[in-house]
């Protein structure tokens, strides 16, 4: 008569830890970072080095492995700091300097349907060339993932 009330008990126990752990998981964002600090403000033009506006574009991994792929994709482009990828000869060694100091680019080469999100973002255009040049080589990145065909 015992171990009724006690099994009871505990199936309402694992119930609760249950829902719990349901209601714990990470609500997906679907709207992209926005950095406080831009490019071409005064406030980052008193940012005197390149730490300090790598310091300045911090973005929270818990965060990004939240969002949505889309969501993750405007923010990886809108990083101030990812110019610096054309700084060096070797696109490799670019992403690899580049990533050390921002999640968000491995992140999004991890994902499985980057590649559909990043053809999405160039079938539908833009009228900056820059942020183009940033989906082809964002593309080029996560070919090196897939195997995949160039875009």
């Amino acid at each position: 008569m015992k171990k009724i009330p006690t099994v009871l008990l505990t199936f309402m126990m694992l119930a609760v830890l249950c829902a719990g752990c349901a209601s714990g998981k990470t609500k997906q964002v679907d709207t992209p970072y926005v950095y406080p600090i831009q490019p071409g403000t005064e406030e980052w033009a008193k940012l005197d080095s390149l730490d300090a506006k790598i310091a300045a574009c911090k973005v929270d991994p818990e965060l990004m492995n939240s969002m949505t792929t889309e969501a993750l994709l405007e923010t990886v482009l809108d990083y101030p700091p990812l110019i610096n990828l054309y700084a060096y000869t070797d696109m490799q060694q670019a992403i690899g300097v580049v990533s050390k100091n921002f999640d968000g680019l491995q992140i999004l080469h991890d994902r499985e349907d980057t590649a559909e999100c990043i053809q999405k973002a160039i079938d539908a255009g833009t009228d900056d060339p820059l942020r183009m040049q940033y989906l082809q080589t964002l593309a080029s990145y996560v070919r090196t993932r897939l195997g995949a065909p160039d875009f």
